[in-house]
């Protein structure tokens, strides 16, 4: 299985690129300017939910044009979260139930990264504050200018620290692991 491409027009400029790698079922909808991917009820056979390619994990890549946005807001409850650098936000929200996170965009404001077992890294030019949260994984900040403080909390899991600055104040803590 390939999977499919579908585009969507959201208004008069802005074009989003979905490709999907699933059989999952879901539904992809617009509601208030805000893009909705839900999973729908399971129906059929097993054999349609099981990933049989080595290799390949079943997914959907969410493809937006290279621009400056007001808000992101990602939730997953099983999956990777991908955040690109060639996009800017002027708040950001990122968080997992199980899955890793990997975050390089800018943020003016305030950036939240969250997840309950995964592991978070975070690669931003700049951001305004940032709070970083892993129940059960590691955290690496790397290469990131901050104008406001950096939290990042892990009850297990090491926390990574390369090329970052902040104009307020940096917290790091952990339970169970290095910093």
């Amino acid at each position: 299985f390939e999977g499919s491409e579908t585009h969507y027009f959201l208004g008069e400029r802005y074009r989003l690129r979905i490709i999907e790698k699933t059989v999952v079922p879901h539904t992809v909808e617009v509601k208030g300017g805000v893009l909705f991917v839900t999973e729908t009820e399971k129906q059929g056979k097993w054999t349609d939910y099981v990933n049989l390619d080595i290799g390949k994990q079943p997914g959907v890549t969410i493809l937006l044009p290279e621009k400056e946005y007001k808000a992101l807001r990602a939730e997953s409850q099983s999956g990777d979260v991908h955040v690109m650098n060639a996009l800017r936000f002027d708040s950001a929200s990122v968080i997992c139930q199980s899955g890793d996170i990997r975050f390089a965009a800018d943020v003016s404001d305030t950036l939240i990264l969250k997840t309950q077992s995964g592991e978070i890294e975070m690669d931003s030019r700049s951001c305004g504050e940032a709070r970083i949260e892993s129940r059960s994984g590691d955290a690496e900040v790397k290469n990131t200018a901050l104008s406001g403080s950096l939290s990042v909390t892990s009850q297990s899991g090491e926390i990574d620290m390369e090329n970052v600055t902040s104009q307020r104040s940096m917290t790091l803590k952990t339970q169970s692991g290095e910093i």
